[in-house]
């Protein structure tokens, strides 16, 4: 659209004029590159528009109907995995990260024969070299064209029954950190369990497992849970939700989440499933690499608040986030995210260096040999991250995002064998709740992942 017909447009309308859309338009068009005035106002009325967008209800209203038509057509059908007759544990998993859930059962000692990635969605091409790379370290023959990119353009036809389906479907859109908007989120991350469901509704897992943001509790949302519960009653499955945070789990990160676990019915049999109860927080000091490095932050706000003895204790600071959200958090590491992982904007004063990939790695329960094989592969297979670097911070952003293993490490063995799916010949340990110290808790998931190695 050129100047002229912009400003014709604008002129001839009925309706009155939007004078920050009127500022917008003009400062757009007739920009004075030599005004730093004239830039700050086009950012912050374009932030302004942005936070006007927002999808309407005609679309989110043929989201709920398309799962809700899908849940009306299969309802009646069984599950093809009603009877697991091939003795293998098959996952299907939507925003599927790094394959936290993969991770999890390798550590828990499934053989990889014994388990099989049927398929799932990931569009993002970082996110999906790193699971290549991961179900590679694993040993899984994971078949070429399984992961899809496109959750919303998939065929259910194509894809593949499985025993359980596990999601963590995008919080932006209901993180505290975020807009809040739910299913009305702009870029319709809020609509990506509406679509998922589809897949549940038509295949029938025995298990469904799906996790988010505490925000995704908030009332606002109310509609979307009350779209939920809905389906899985209509499909015949039992659910139960709680809120999990990774330091009641072995692991001194504030993480909480939200897990949803579900599971169909046996008519000849009750479901009965508890989560697990919470553990003693082991001590930050063991989980961190001993060494130290030289730079002297200047963090004026974090001493005007809580004085200067932060600069002698372990902890983790977040210098990215904005002075309503700084906290000396003890104990604990504060949530890892994604968009600060990139930044690597996690600082730990006493040690005068920031958060490494291999901290962040072991802060997710990552053993830190997968952690070097996804930087290695990622630097092989995208030559815009070839640099160590520039690798290594993809790798934290992904982890920002992830399931935290330790809990899927208890979750997991809970699930499967209230569903029926946990093999007899594997002994059932919560391996977690066995540390007696925090060097042992800080070590665990690298002597299981040392341990199971030597099979492969």
């Amino acid at each position: 659209m050129t100047t002229e017909s912009s400003a014709v447009k604008l002129t001839k309308s009925k309706s009155p004029v939007n004078f920050r859309t009127l500022n917008f338009i003009i400062i757009k068009w007739f920009p004075q590159s030599s005004s730093a005035d004239a830039m700050f106002a086009d950012k912050q009325s374009q932030k302004r528009q942005l936070r006007q967008k927002e999808l309407n209800d005609e679309v989110i209203q043929t989201a709920i109907q398309e799962l809700k038509d899908c849940v009306q057509k299969y309802r009646s059908e069984t599950s093809p995995r009603q009877t697991n007759n091939d003795g293998k544990l098959k996952v299907f998993s939507d925003c599927a990260g790094i394959s936290s859930e993969m991770i999890a059962l390798f550590l828990l000692g499934w053989p990889s024969s014994k388990v099989e990635f049927v398929g799932g969605c990931e569009n993002d091409p970082v996110k999906r070299c790193l699971l290549q790379s991961v179900h590679r370290t694993l040993g899984l023959n994971t078949k070429k064209g399984k992961l899809e990119q496109d959750l919303f353009n998939r065929s259910l036809r194509t894809c593949e029954p499985s025993d359980i389906y596990i999601a963590g479907f995008p919080c932006p859109a209901y993180s505290s950190l975020g807009r809040k908007r739910g299913a009305r989120d702009p870029k319709g991350r809020g609509l990506h369990i509406f679509k998922g469901m589809q897949y549940v509704a038509r295949w029938k897992p025995r298990i469904v497992m799906l996790e988010n943001v505490k925000g995704f509790l908030q009332k606002k949302h109310r509609k979307t849970h009350s779209v939920l519960r809905k389906a899985f009653q209509a499909l015949g499955y039992k659910s139960y939700m709680k809120v999990l945070s990774t330091n009641e789990h072995g692991v001194p990160q504030s993480r909480q989440r939200v897990y949803i676990i579900a599971f169909l019915q046996d008519k000849k049999k009750e479901t009965s499933f508890r989560f697990p109860k919470p553990l003693n927080c082991p001590n930050l000091q063991h989980f961190l690499k001993p060494h130290m490095g030289s730079e002297k932050m200047p963090l004026p706000n974090y001493e005007a608040k809580y004085g200067t003895e932060f600069w002698k204790q372990d902890v983790v600071l977040d210098i990215g986030c904005s002075k309503k959200f700084q906290s000396v958090m003890h104990g604990s590491v504060p949530c890892l995210t994604r968009g600060r992982c990139l930044q690597q904007g996690y600082y730990v004063p006493r040690k005068l260096r920031r958060l490494s990939g291999a901290e962040c790695a072991r802060l997710q329960s990552v053993p830190q040999h997968l952690y070097e094989e996804m930087k290695t592969f990622l630097q092989k297979k995208m030559e815009r991250y070839n640099e160590a670097n520039a690798a290594e911070k993809q790798v934290m952003g992904a982890l920002g995002d992830s399931m935290s293993v330790n809990i899927l490490m208890r979750l997991l063995p809970a699930a499967l064998k209230t569903a029926g799916l946990w093999p007899k010949s594997l002994p059932m340990t919560d391996h977690w709740a066995h540390v007696k110290d925090g060097k042992q808790g800080a070590d665990l998931v690298d002597n299981l992942y040392a341990k199971r190695r030597k099979s492969l």
